[in-house]
């Protein structure tokens, strides 16, 4: 299931590589070009609308067979001792959401801030530094394709702490703003990201039986973390953009402690 989610999410990717372009030409290169911001920002909306009623019209006329749910059942979770527990006691699960929280605010101070950084540090204009960003996102892709193949030799846990431990050390250079060096760790900071939403996803739902579907739904829940870290990160990036970028550490130093240790099945 770890290799599973992690490759279909992989995809996931191919959007958030494409979406910066398009951004980056709509919003950054025509909008400066025609001196008229406001109608590449009209433009781009229609072009996302027109995508997602292509896509909701392709979807229509799949035709999905019925699908028996293995978890369902309803009730407590009954472990292999016979013991029932709530959803709650399940350690894994709930880690599970405390990392996501922190994971995805993670992620959403290390995206909201990349072009800022190329600016201030590298010296870039916004719409290089937007170009950048597909290189960015790339990295995502490339991370998600070699940790679904190294699953197949490194427990998933243990693979998630060795990515958190990779961007602990990313996040330090980066707050260093070393220029490339620095530029090169923020590029890598998005490798190492890869693999963490999924897996913890999919670690947190292990051994949870008819409880699967409801812990997924708080799991998802943790995505609020993504909510308040930017504001957060915006406070020291006024000042120094470099320096925002101690603040993900702490973030992934809790991803670190779930795969090392908090993630145990009891």
């Amino acid at each position: 299931s770890d290799q599973r989610i992690n490759f279909a999410q992989s995809f996931n990717a191919v959007g958030a590589l494409v979406g910066p372009w398009i951004g980056t030409h709509f919003l950054l290169s025509a909008g400066s070009a025609t001196g008229n911001e406001l109608l590449s920002v009209k433009y781009l909306y229609i072009w996302i609308g027109a995508a997602i009623a292509i896509i909701a019209i392709a979807f229509a006329t799949v035709k999905v067979p019925p699908v028996t749910d293995p978890h369902d059942g309803g009730g407590d979770v009954t472990v292999n001792t016979g013991v029932v527990k709530k959803l709650y006691q399940h350690k894994n699960f709930v880690w599970a959401v405390v990392a996501q929280f922190f994971n995805v605010a993670a992620q959403a101070g290390t995206w909201a801030f990349f072009i800022s950084y190329g600016h201030a540090i590298m010296g870039y204009s916004d719409q290089k530094a937007g170009y950048f960003m597909m290189l960015f996102m790339a990295m995502m892709l490339a991370g998600r394709f070699v940790g679904t193949a190294l699953m197949r030799f490194i427990a998933p846990n243990k693979l998630l702490a060795a990515f958190a431990l990779g961007n602990i050390l990313m996040c330090l250079i980066v707050a260093q703003g070393w220029g490339w060096t620095s530029y090169l760790a923020l590029l890598m900071i998005n490798f190492f990201f890869s693999i963490m939403y999924p897996t913890i996803f999919s670690l947190g739902l292990k051994d949870l039986g008819p409880k699967t579907q409801q812990a997924s739904s708080y799991i998802v829940m943790g995505m609020f973390g993504g909510a308040v870290f930017p504001y957060v990160m915006g406070q020291i990036a006024n000042t120094n953009v470099a320096a925002s970028y101690y603040l993900p550490i702490v973030c992934y130093a809790v991803i670190f402690l779930f795969g090392y240790k908090l993630y145990k099945l009891r």
